[in-house]
This record gives C-alpha cells, sequence and structure tokens, in this order.
C-alpha cells in the first residue's frame, strides 16, 4: 500500500478528548534518549517521530502532517521545535497543549491544554514527552496508544492497545511537581502528615473534636515566588473530612494539579471561600499548607470540617 501524507480538519471524539483530560520504530535504527542540561527523557528520539511535521502556531492546531500509516512498536519522542525557556525537570508540572492524531489515517481526535506531572506512576505517556524539553518546545511523540494513553483511558475508547498515535505537544512553562521547602516543626492540634514517595499526603488525626475556627499550619516553608492577591495558584491538593477521618478528593492520583484563584469567593465569582484566599496570600512557591476549614467558611453542611493540604507549585 502507497504512503501518503495526509492532515485532515480537526475532528474531535468526546471519549479521546475525555482521555487526554483524565490521559522500537520498524525501522530498525537506534535510538537514543535527546537530553538537556544531563536530564534523561523518558522515550528515546527516533526516526518516527521525525516523520511528523508540525508547523502550526505555537500553542493553537499544529497541523501536523506525517506519512499514513504510521507505525510503531515502541513510543519515540523527538523535539521539533526547541524552546529557550526552563527545562521541564523529571518530576515537575507542565502546562502544555497536546494534540493527537491516529497514526492510521491522520485523522486528528482531540486537542486540549492541560497541567500534568511528567513523571511517576500516575503520569500518562504523552505528559512524559515533555520530560527534558525546555519551555516554548514543540515535542512530537509516536507509539501505541497504550503507551502514550494509559490503559484506564483505553477502556471504552475506539482504540486498541497497539494502534499507533502521533501526539503533539505545546510545552507552555513548567511547575514544581511537590512542594521542595524547608520542613517546619508541627504545631499541637493539627493532624498529622505522612507523604509518599510521589509527594501525595495522608493524615493521622488527634483525638479531638474538629477545630470551630479556621487554622492555618506551614508545613514546609517555601523560597520561591510569593503569592500575591489576584494570583492564579498552580497547586496539588488533598481534601480531607476530619469528623470521617478520611479522605474526600485529591489532584494527587489523576496526576493532574489544579489551579487555585488567590483572591476570596466575596470579592470575585472565581475566588475561593475567604479563609482559603487568606491562607494562600503571602506563602511562597514551593511551600506546603494545611489549611482547615470548618462548615461556616465553606458552606459545608453541619459536621463536615476540611483539612486541606496544598503544595504550592507555582504561579501563572
Amino acid at each position: 500500500m502507497p504512503e501518503s501524507k495526509k492532515r485532515v480538519s480537526l475532528r474531535k471524539l468526546p471519549a479521546i478528548v475525555v482521555a487526554v483530560g483524565v490521559l522500537a520504530s520498524l525501522s530498525g535504527c537506534s535510538a537514543v534518549p535527546f537530553a538537556f542540561g544531563g536530564c534523561t527523557p523518558t522515550f528515546a528520539d527516533g526516526s518516527n517521530a521525525k516523520l511528523v511535521e508540525a508547523h502550526g502556531h505555537f500553542d493553537a492546531d499544529p497541523r501536523a502532517q506525517f506519512p499514513t500509516p504510521l507505525v510503531a512498536k515502541t513510543t519515540e519522542a523527538h523535539v521539533a521545535v526547541s524552546g529557550h525557556g526552563k527545562i521541564v525537570e523529571a518530576g515537575n508540572t507542565a502546562d502544555v497543549r497536546v494534540t493527537v492524531y491516529d497514526g492510521k489515517t491522520g485523522d486528528s481526535y482531540a486537542q486540549a491544554s492541560l497541567l500534568l506531572a511528567t513523571s511517576g506512576s500516575n503520569a500518562p505517556g504523552y505528559a512524559k514527552l515533555a520530560q527534558c524539553a525546555p519551555v516554548h518546545s514543540r515535542v512530537t511523540g509516536v507509539g501505541p496508544a497504550i503507551d502514550l494513553l494509559g490503559a484506564d483511558a483505553l477502556r471504552g475508547l475506539p482504540l486498541r492497545e497497539k494502534d499507533t498515535l502521533v501526539v503533539v505537544v505545546d510545552i507552555d512553562q513548567t511547575y514544581l511537581g511537590k512542594a521542595n521547602g524547608a520542613d517546619q516543626l508541627a504545631q499541637p492540634g493539627f493532624p498529622a502528615v505522612a507523604l509518599a514517595p510521589s509527594g501525595q499526603p495522608g493524615l493521622t488525626f488527634p483525638g479531638t473534636p474538629a477545630p470551630t475556627e479556621a487554622k492555618t499550619a506551614v508545613l514546609k516553608q517555601g523560597g520561591g515566588e510569593t503569592i500575591e492577591k489576584g494570583d492564579q495558584v498552580v497547586a496539588h491538593y488533598s481534601t480531607f473530612v476530619w469528623e470521617q477521618k478520611s479522605l474526600g478528593s485529591s489532584s494527587w492520583p489523576a496526576g493532574r494539579p489544579t489551579v487555585f484563584n488567590a483572591i476570596s469567593a466575596v470579592e470575585s465569582p472565581n475566588g475561593v471561600p475567604p479563609e482559603l484566599a487568606n491562607a494562600l496570600i503571602g506563602q511562597r512557591v514551593g511551600s506546603q499548607l494545611m489549611v482547615i476549614l470548618p462548615p461556616k467558611e465553606t458552606g459545608a453542611p453541619a459536621g463536615t470540617t476540611y483539612v486541606m493540604v496544598i503544595d504550592i507549585l507555582g504561579i501563572k
């Protein structure tokens, strides 16, 4: 079958958009990882990834073209355009725009802007493509769907594990992967924190009633930029319920940090509870906080005291 080079207009498949939001070359040539500043990426630089041409505007439709059908047994990456910003170090968070194509037909599947962890068991393959490249780079990746999306994302999608996908990643910014500040002395009356290697916290609650007033403790003191009122704060969080001594929600399992607006919801419809805003403003990037929010601060039902552990990763 003759090869063709094809690009079609963006055709989004809703299921794959959801997957991305969660979400050895056949040539026989040897491939080695590209490296910047001593950082070694997950995927090797390879000939299949170099076949992808993407000349569209940065942080927009990359207008990728490549020979079809493009088939790969393993995942490769290539820095098609090298930026001049900070290196996305292993373990960092990356703010990226991801576009996914069908390697067989060249059709565009999905496009999304995401904050993603770039390493660890929860990081999807398409996020790992950003690892070790400079900010403002465009990276192309080619590989099996199982490598680039992961088993969980593939469930329910019209894709097989071995189907080849082509991914174009534009790297807008990089942030910390977890709080890296200096440990602070524990404060009495607060739950005790234990951290997994990834940085995800677990809590041990004291045998006392939940506080009736908002409280904040600095668990790690960072040395980065200082948060000002109105800043968009990139953060990992876990929210526990004191009375149930259980985890309610967390950004860690999906490997997707969130953004808090450091302003009170009283002042802005996009703000956060006033005491959470007060806790964030004045803190520095790299810090880890514990914020206790009684029901009167959040509007939660009586007997629902939230305990948030927040890693401040950066400011957008």
